[in-house]
């Protein structure tokens, strides 16, 4: 990354969604000396959109939704919140 801009953070994040050597040492850089570290099995679509949901998420309701984990699953209570926040995106804006 060139500095710390959201764009710079932006198109980082797109950069391991699209290849695979920069997903990889994104896993492996992520914790220092923690579980994973040094991984040299492949990173596939799968292990890139985890990657990519990971560095633009804000929240853990954010980041399911980037996972498509519960966009259909309404027996879900994280579905519901998801599409509350959906319908009510102003939720976090000051009044």
């Amino acid at each position: 990354m060139k500095d710390l801009s959201p764009r710079s953070f932006q198109e980082h994040s797109m950069r391991i969604f699209r290849e695979e050597k920069v997903a990889m040492q994104y896993r492996n850089n992520r914790f220092l000396e923690g579980p994973g570290v040094n991984v040299t099995e492949p990173c596939d679509y799968d292990c890139r959109m985890d990657m990519f949901c990971q560095t633009t998420a804000n929240d853990y309701d954010e980041w399911q939704f980037c996972r498509d984990d519960d966009k259909f699953d309404l027996h879900d209570g994280a579905a519901l919140l998801s599409i509350m926040n959906l319908i009510d995106y102003r939720w976090m804006e000051p009044k």
